[in-house]
């Protein structure tokens, strides 16, 4: 399909086209570098939603943000935007590293407990506490 475009000023909906074609996923991204936005969708929110790259906050102190890619907002969404805590990290770790994996089991093994604290770790050192 990337062989047969031509452009038509529409690469982002060709993009799409190509996503639907194949495969709907989890949760899907499109990335277009000339304005700068990244369009994504999720299984359970499945209407387009863009983030605006050149006006997120990349600075050396800005703090780490999350965005819920569920989230029901729709159009723009970077004020959804919310600041990481190691809390909230952790939620996101407990709730969402099981999922999707073919092992069943993984979510209770002991490769998965070791794999929590690693990352609960790693965070301690970047993200406030809430």
């Amino acid at each position: 399909m990337l062989k047969n475009y031509k452009y038509d000023k529409k690469p982002v909906d060709y993009a799409w086209n190509i996503l639907n074609s194949i495969h709907p996923g989890e949760w899907q991204t499109v990335i277009d570098t000339k304005k700068m936005n990244l369009y994504f969708r999720s299984d359970l929110r499945k209407e387009v939603k863009t983030i605006a790259i050149s006006k997120l906050d990349f600075s050396k102190n800005a703090a780490v943000k999350y965005l819920d890619i569920h989230t029901d907002e729709k159009g723009t969404v970077n004020r959804c935007f919310q600041n990481l805590t190691l809390v909230k990290n952790n939620q996101y770790v407990e709730k969402g590293f099981p999922i999707g994996y073919d092992n069943k089991e993984f979510g209770t093994s002991l490769i998965f407990e070791k794999l929590k604290k690693n990352i609960v770790k790693f965070f301690e050192n970047i993200l406030p506490e809430s």
